[in-house]
């Protein structure tokens, strides 16, 4: 029952979609021809039909079929279509981790909305509880083509309260295992793999990382495709995991550099930047005496003070979000988009020494 009553909003949130986009003006396609379509249960149409009526989308004339309610569409009206992006609280001063990521992305999604034709409505929220409490108790509009949640952690509890909105959801962010709601994500394992490629291709063989104790899940994944790649090679990575103050962590890490060629940055922007201080500090010149390489997005490779080589995550991913919310999910359950990401060299990686040992 679950099953059925789940698909029965997917097909209505896609025939919600195609009303205001205006590609179904008149008469909609018989409930067969639509169950055919969608590879579902003609009943299962008809629930998601009732859904659209009640909401004053639709009207079911008797034998005759069911017809979009006011078929006839201004430029005022088209115009006025909106995307709703919900976001954490702005970060001041560009300082924070996740600044100039969260806004590449909103430019990826402004960009894609401003492509097919729909505005962008932005809510910043403190927490997903709020986010989510918002969302669902805002009336339903017709305008509205959908709702993004940009990096708000949401966790069962909401995706499930998500699940049931008219309007398509989506969010953007790193998946759970069992997403009941479409979700666009970085490769996050790919860009581990991508590191670990870049720098065995060097000549690098003794390599190490930084990384925080308890770290989230989309490290976890980088990280993970970092060993198996190394793995894969005949190597093995060196992790110095932080349990406690920064600053004296990085004291101890950093006597220890001499014995490493390539150094791979799990942390973040602020912690990397510290990492390049305390290197100068102790004499180490980079690359010649240690490559450095960080995999937390073009906020790192791109921020303010010195540039780092780095994987870049761009504002491809908002784009796909936007894209996402417009284009039909026709798949039997809720997916995963992951965007590809790219090494951005800022030239903080080279081969070793000649003289380097093995």
């Amino acid at each position: 029952m679950t099953k059925r009553r789940s698909s029965g909003v997917r097909i209505m949130q896609i025939l919600r979609s195609r009303i205001i986009r205006g590609v179904y003006e008149g008469r909609l396609p018989s409930i067969r021809a639509l169950a055919k379509e969608m590879r579902s249960h003609p009943t299962t149409v008809q629930v998601a039909l009732s859904k659209l009526e009640g909401l004053g989308l639709v009207h079911k004339a008797k034998r005759r079929g069911t017809f979009v309610v006011s078929g006839e569409r201004s430029a005022s009206e088209e115009a006025g279509l909106f995307a709703r992006l919900i976001l954490p609280p702005p970060i001041v001063g560009g300082a924070g981790e996740g600044s100039l990521w969260a806004s590449n992305l909103i430019y990826g999604f402004h960009n894609a909305s401003r492509r097919r034709g729909v505005n962008t409505l932005l809510h910043y929220f403190s927490s997903a509880d709020e986010a989510v409490a918002n969302v669902l108790a805002e009336p339903e509009s017709r305008k509205c083509v959908g709702t993004v949640f940009l990096i708000m952690r949401l966790e069962a509890r909401h995706l499930v309260r998500l699940a049931g909105l008219n309007s398509p959801v989506v969010a953007a962010d790193c998946p759970p295992e069992d997403p009941v709601i479409p979700y666009v994500s970085f490769d996050n394992f790919g860009a581990g793999q991508l590191v670990g490629r870049h720098l065995v291709a060097l000549g690098h063989r003794r390599i190490a990382s930084l990384e925080y104790e308890g770290t989230g899940h989309a490290r976890v994944e980088r990280l993970t495709g970092l060993e198996q790649y190394l793995k894969g090679c005949g190597l093995k990575l060196q992790r110095f995991v932080c349990e406690g103050r920064l600053g004296l962590f990085l004291n101890e890490v950093v006597k220890k550099f001499d014995s490493y060629t390539a150094l791979v940055n799990l942390m973040g922007r602020t912690p990397g930047a510290i990492v390049m201080t305390k290197l100068w500090e102790a004499g180490k010149h980079i690359p010649e005496d240690l490559s450095l390489i960080g995999i937390e997005g073009n906020q790192y490779a791109g921020g303010l003070g010195s540039s780092t080589c780095a994987v870049l995550q761009d504002r491809q991913m908002g784009e796909t979000a936007l894209e996402m919310l417009l284009d039909e999910q026709l798949a039997s359950k809720p997916r995963c988009t992951f965007v590809p990401v790219k090494l951005a060299d800022a030239k903080t990686t080279g081969p070793p020494r000649a003289n380097a040992s093995v």
